[in-house]
């Protein structure tokens, strides 16, 4: 009994909670960063695109339209304060997603490092999503 106790209290403290598939449609609302044009970084506003995310526990993806495939994210909720944090270190994405609201955050940094033929963009989106 008592390793069942320290169990469900250990899942709890690490995020780790029951979570159902999800999809969400998610909207740009204002978008910034910085792109590798001409051998130096120009920042400014981008253009909103729209966003599917698939929130399924640590196997939740990123579709954006730009990539050719989806971004594995690996999420855990914060009981604490009831949102979504995402991540795929590989790629430097970040995806943070209110539930309740549907407010969300996506952010990039791995065009920074990768070398100057591929350098993406970086970017810091506001997003607004919807839930099917």
């Amino acid at each position: 009994m008592k390793k069942t106790l320290l169990l469900a209290a250990a899942l709890a403290c690490s995020g780790a909670v029951a979570q159902e598939k999800e999809i969400w449609a998610c909207q740009e609302i204002q978008s910034y960063g910085m792109e590798w044009t001409n051998g130096r970084w120009q920042g400014g506003a981008f253009e909103e695109s729209q966003l599917l995310f698939t929130l399924n526990g640590i196997n939740s993806t990123l579709k954006l339209p730009e990539l050719p495939r989806p971004i594995d994210l690996s999420c855990l909720y914060d009981v604490t304060d009831g949102y979504w944090f995402c991540s795929d270190p590989l790629y430097a994405v970040s995806f943070i997603i209110n539930q309740d609201s549907g407010s969300a955050g996506y952010s990039t940094l791995f065009g920074a490092v990768i070398n100057e033929e591929d350098r993406s963009s970086i970017t810091v989106s506001v997003l607004q999503c919807t839930k099917f």
